[in-house]
């Protein structure tokens, strides 16, 4: 589905005309790993891919349990994505139309997609503003990387007038973001692809054969841009997502948010325990979760004996605890900077994994006002993360380090695309004690190393040694907590 200058809808037809079907066998499509790897959740979701093409990363998609619409201007195309859906034994719909004017609705699917595209059209800005226009949620484009022997090869093809394909650009990644943001999109996450079609599969091959030494090589090559052949970006709307400067909306505390969440899969996680261990909480107190997501603290100082109030401003929330306490626990739709409770309501309050959530006069209005409903006599107990101090000089360090040591970099820091839009104050340990300061008497302090991130038995060993070095810990461990008295 691509259109400039040069091309037509007839050379489109024409290059689709030969080409066979293809069954996916369990060799997963590229594109759709990655997205499964940025989205998580792709079971339920609706999905367009403008310019399908063969359609067999759709079709991984629709296997995984997506509802797929696939849309080309080529017939052809379309013809040979229905194909390959009836051979791979998905279901999906299929369109003819014209990727500059979407026969759709506006917001109409969570993601709408495509590989090979973009870099085929003049004005692509204008692309993109309608394949956003049409997303409730995602964009995600692949289009050839500047810097790379694909486009040396395609350049000196077109020299001699011997490239097979219509017009065609290329992007740097900058280039990519730039057109991403006239459209009215942030770019949250990039991928570079090491290798083409004939190549992947090699890769895939290889890689079910323990090639540790290839996967490696791999991961350097796609995390640093270094000789890989496509660049993909994962992008938001602008106009839904919150900055610096402005408050996170509640709708993007969704159902899909609360799956990539830690200790969805392990109710019983690193950190649910270890807060589980720190919540001092008795029978017959009363506690109060603020942001209580999707109730596990509340389920288990309802365990103890306490009673318990939930509260969160995200519905989604507040329906996930139902779920899990039944009728059993108050539940209440409420914003933490106004709190409907009387003064010294509570004998207990903990606050999870909501302050990296809440710019700092947030947090101000937030803390003055569980001051005013925490008893005297009553605690409270913070956790937050990642500790930006180990984002953005201690994962630094170990990188290097494992450079030194292993002749590789370590993985970097597991974010999601959902931490890069909700995430707007990670804080350090002295900026979390700065702001409970006029409020609490706090301990403040970190714990666990950086264990998502790869690397042998000798090398955790190792960042566990640095994270019990009192004058290092604060760089190398992830995980901040609080615990607060207040002041009288």
């Amino acid at each position: 589905m691509k259109k400039d200058k040069n091309s037509s809808k007839s050379k489109w037809d024409d290059n689709w005309a030969d080409r066979q079907t293809t069954c996916i066998d369990g060799a997963i499509p590229y594109v759709a790993e990655i997205i499964q790897d940025w989205i998580r959740v792709i079971e339920g979701k609706k999905i367009l891919e403008a310019g399908c093409g063969a359609g067999l990363d759709s079709a991984q998609l629709a296997l995984w349990g997506a509802d797929t619409h696939l849309m080309d201007l080529s017939p052809g195309a379309v013809e040979l994505s229905s194909e390959n859906y009836e051979l791979n034994k998905a279901n999906g719909a299929f369109y003819v139309g014209d990727l500059q004017n979407l026969p759709f609705a506006d917001r109409s699917f969570d993601i709408v997609f495509n590989r090979g595209v973009v870099e085929h059209f003049l004005d692509p800005v204008s692309v993109l503003r309608e394949m956003a226009r049409v997303s409730s949620t995602w964009v995600i484009v692949f289009v050839p990387f500047r810097f790379s022997a694909y486009t040396l090869n395609k350049r000196f093809k077109q020299l001699f007038s011997n490239w097979a394909f219509p017009w065609e650009t290329e992007y740097s990644l900058d280039e990519l973001k730039e057109i991403c943001k006239k459209a009215g999109l942030e770019v949250l996450g990039h991928r570079g692809v090491a290798y083409g079609n004939d190549l992947n599969s090699v890769w895939k091959a290889l890689r079910g054969k323990s090639s540790m030494v290839l996967q490696d090589i791999r991961e350097f090559m796609e995390e640093n841009l270094h000789g890989v052949v496509e660049i993909g970006i994962i992008a938001h709307r602008t106009n839904t997502l919150p900055n610096r400067n402005t408050s996170v909306p509640s709708d993007l505390y969704d159902n899909d948010y609360y799956h990539v969440c830690e200790g969805f899969s392990n109710p019983k996680s690193r950190r649910i325990s270890r807060v589980e261990e720190l919540m001092d909480i008795r029978a017959g107190q009363k506690m109060l979760d603020i942001g209580c997501g999707r109730g596990e603290h509340l389920a288990f100082a309802m365990g103890k004996g306490a009673s318990v109030v939930g509260m969160d401003f995200s519905f989604q929330s507040l329906s996930l605890s139902k779920d899990r306490l039944g009728s059993n626990a108050g539940l209440v739709a409420a914003n933490a900077l106004s709190l409907p409770f009387k003064d010294d309501s509570f004998d207990f309050i903990i606050m999870i994994d909501i302050v990296e959530h809440l710019l700092d006069k947030e947090l101000d209005h937030m803390f003055s006002e569980v001051r005013r409903v925490l008893k005297q006599n009553g605690s409270a107990l913070i956790h937050t993360a990642p500790n930006r101090l180990f984002i953005e000089k201690g994962h630094d360090f170990l990188r290097g380090l494992s450079m030194l040591m292993y002749g590789k970099y370590i993985k970097k820091y597991p974010r999601t695309v959902y931490l890069e839009m909700v995430h707007v104050n990670e804080q350090t340990p002295d900026s979390l004690k700065h702001m409970l300061e006029p409020y609490f008497h706090a301990d403040v302090f970190v714990e666990q190393g950086a264990t998502g991130c790869g690397g042998d038995e000798q090398f955790q060993s190792m960042i566990e040694t640095l994270c019990g070095i009192p004058v290092l810990k604060n760089y190398f461990c992830v995980d901040i907590f609080a615990r607060c008295r207040p002041i009288k």
